[in-house]
């Protein structure tokens, strides 16, 4: 389900997808937790929705949320050296993506 929605967007029937992934992230947050990778990307491509909607205020507010999870859904301690660099590396992409999600809303007001 997660993928049909993420193809409506791709086609701007932003709405269509923005319902099914509030389910889609609904049942991934009940059954997977709140921060496992599938239930952070269902996240992330809510807000893509909001946003397509322009609905930016409530966009930027879920990839804060997506950024917060990414940065406490992992157990740094049992990472071994690599894991640590490319879960870093991961985080640092997402916090640019963040930035720049931040900048294109706030050129929209």
């Amino acid at each position: 389900m997660h993928n049909h929605a993420v193809s409506l967007q791709s086609i701007g029937r932003y709405s269509v997808s923005l319902a099914l992934l509030r389910d889609v992230h609904a049942w991934r947050k009940e059954v997977l937790g709140e921060a496992h990778a599938h239930t952070v990307a269902s996240l992330y491509s809510l807000a893509v929705s909001l946003e397509g909607l322009g609905q930016n205020a409530e966009a930027l507010k879920t990839v804060e949320e997506v950024v917060s999870l990414g940065e406490k859904s992992y157990s740094l301690e049992e990472m071994s050296e690599d894991e640590l660099t490319e879960y870093q590396d991961a985080l640092d992409a997402m916090r640019k993506e963040f930035h720049l999600f931040e900048e294109k809303i706030g050129s929209m007001k």
